[in-house]
């Protein structure tokens, strides 16, 4: 015997949520089909630079850097251990506090009087003992990574950080 009940017609409710489903779905399958395709662009007119790109990330993946032994390790420690950050620090702090004096000595506007003029320019004198320190221990750090090399295992693990931090 067959039943003489029907299927009751789906609500309204129902039938909205699964067209907006349905058109969210369409939505993104253009998105990707456009990001695909502007990826593709992208590699046809710069196949070097992705190239380029890919190995970097391969490396930076997958290999360690080459080993260094403890003659090397200890003479980039002892380098990178010559430079005194404490007069580095004490330069940052010098300079902090000259250009919150400098700030707080101008005047309505940013104009400046005499006061002014002479916070701005012992200010100046600190940053420019700061970037000179600064440039120092960049100087005195890169000197000491030349010596391990750019494929030692300090600097693929610094390439590495950097990679990370910028993505």
């Amino acid at each position: 015997q067959k039943s003489n009940r029907t299927i009751p017609p789906l609500k309204n409710k129902n039938m909205a949520d699964r067209d907006r489903q349905v058109f969210q779905a369409d939505d993104m399958h253009r998105a990707s089909t456009v990001m695909i395709k502007i990826g593709v662009e992208t590699v046809k007119k710069n196949p070097l630079k992705v190239g380029a790109y890919i190995v970097g990330i391969l490396i930076c993946l997958l290999f360690n850097g080459w080993k260094i032994d403890d003659s090397q390790r200890s003479a980039y420690q002892q380098r990178i251990d010559s430079f005194d950050y404490v007069k580095l620090q004490e330069a940052g702090i010098i300079l902090d506090r000259a250009t919150n004096e400098y700030q707080e000595s101008r005047g309505f506007f940013f104009s400046c009087d005499a006061i002014c003029s002479m916070k701005k320019e012992e200010m100046e004198e600190a940053k420019l003992r700061y970037n000179t320190l600064a440039a120092e221990e960049e100087r005195n750090r890169s000197e000491g990574k030349s010596q391990l090399g750019l494929f030692s295992e300090v600097g693929v693990a610094e390439t590495r950080e950097l990679f990370w931090l910028r993505f």
